[in-house]
C-alpha cells in the first residue's frame, strides 16, 4: 500500500502531527509569518515525513514509542541543535523508540523522517532495546549508501508527479531501506567468529533457499529469518563464499526471476518496465543494462526469442 498527502501550514501551530506518531510541540522564535509545506508518505510499513519551513522553530517533545526514527536535514544554512549536538547537512540521526528531543531548527531547512518498526530491524539482528541513539557525520561517509537512498526517495516524492508513484514497489521499497539501515547500524559491531564447517553450511543454506525459489522475491530479511543469521553475520558469509554481499547476491537473484517471468510470459503484450518495477527495479534502463550484463541479451530479446 502506497498513499501519499501534502499540506501547507501557515501558523506553527498546525505542525503537531508533522512526524507521524511524535508528540512535539514547537514554538516560533523568529518574528515574521510563519509558513511550512510538509508531505507524508506511508510506504509498506514505514512513514516517511519531510517538510521545509521558513522560520527558525524549537521543537520539544517524544519520538514515537514503537518505531525507530532515522532524521536527517537536507538542506540549512547553519547547524540544527539536537539534543546539545550540532548537526549539519546530511549528518544521519538514528533515535531509539521514545526518546526526549529538544531541536533548535533554522529558517530555511528542508528535514525528512523516516519511521521503521522496531520488530523489522530486530529480525535483521539490531535491537534498539539497550542501545544509544546514533549520530553518523556526513564525513565519515559510512551512511552514504542509505543517505544515497533517502535522498532519491525524498527528491522522487516531491517533484514527481503523483501518477508516477504508482510505478513503486512500496512494500520492497520498505525492505530496502530496513535492510540498508541494519547493515548501517551492524557493521560497526564486533566480529563473530565463525568456524569453517558453520561457514560452509550457512552458504549451502542460502545456495539452496536461492535454487529452490525462481519464481519470488527473496529480500535480506527473508535470509536472515531462514538461516537464523543476523545480516552481518550473512554479509561475510556471501561474500567468502559468493563473492558477492547479501543485496547484490539478490539483486542476482531478481534478474533471474524477472527473467523466469519473460522466458513465461504469455500476454500478447507485456509492458517490460512495469514487469521490472514489480521486481523491485526502480530505473528501466538501468535495469536493461544490468540485465544484458548478467544474460548477455536484452530483456526484449529475451521477450521476443521465446514467443
Amino acid at each position: 500500500m502506497f498513499t501519499i498527502r501534502h499540506w501547507q501550514c501557515i501558523d506553527s501551530g498546525q505542525l503537531t502531527g508533522a512526524v507521524k506518531g511524535a508528540t512535539f510541540h514547537r514554538t516560533q522564535t523568529s518574528k515574521g509569518v510563519f509558513c511550512g509545506s510538509l508531505l507524508r508518505a506511508e510506504i509498506g510499513r514505514g512513514v516517511l515525513d519531510t517538510g521545509f519551513y521558513n522560520r527558525d522553530l524549537m521543537t520539544e517533545g517524544q519520538f514515537p514509542k514503537d518505531t525507530v526514527t532515522v532524521a536527517m536535514f537536507l538542506d540549512a544554512k547553519v547547524e540544527t541543535i539536537f539534543n546539545g549536538i550540532s548537526l549539519e547537512p546530511n549528518d544521519l540521526s538514528v533515535i531509539k523508540p521514545g526518546t526526549e528531543t529538544l531541536y533548535t531548527i533554522p529558517a530555511e531547512t528542508r528535514w525528512a523522517s523516516l519511521q521503521i518498526k522496531s520488530e523489522d530491524l530486530r529480525l535483521l539482528g539490531v535491537d534498539f532495546a539497550n542501545s544509544k541513539n546514533k549520530i553518523f557525520k556526513k564525513r565519515s561517509l559510512s551512511h552514504y549508501p542509505f543517505m544515497t537512498i533517502l535522498h532519491s526517495l525524498v527528491n522522487r516524492l516531491q517533484y514527481s508527479e503523483d501518477r508516477h508513484l504508482t510505478s513503486f514497489a512500496p512494500d520492497i521499497m520498505y525492505n530496502h531501506l530496513v535492510e540498508n539501515l541494519a547493515y548501517l547500524l551492524t557493521r560497526e559491531q564486533e566480529q563473530i567468529t565463525l568456524t569453517h564447517d558453520r561457514y560452509q553450511q550457512i552458504a549451502a543454506t542460502v545456495k539452496r533457499i536461492l535454487n529452490d525459489d525462481i519464481t519470488n522475491i527473496i529480500q535480506v530479511s527473508d535470509l536472515c529469518h531462514l538461516t537464523g543469521q543476523s545480516e552481518r553475520t550473512l554479509e561475510r558469509v556471501c561474500k567468502k563464499a559468493f563473492g558477492l554481499p547479501p543485496q547484490r547476491l539478490l539483486k542476482s537473484h531478481r534478474l533471474k526471476v524477472v527473467r523466469k517471468a519473460l522466458q513465461s510470459n504469455t500476454e500478447e503484450k507485456l509492458n517490460i518496465s512495469k514487469l521490472s518495477m514489480d521486481y523491485g527495479f526502480m530505473h528501466p534502463s538501468r535495469f536493461a543494462g544490468e540485465y544484458k550484463n548478467h544474460f548477455g541479451e536484452l530483456p526484449s530479446q529475451t521477450l521476443t526469442r521465446n514467443r
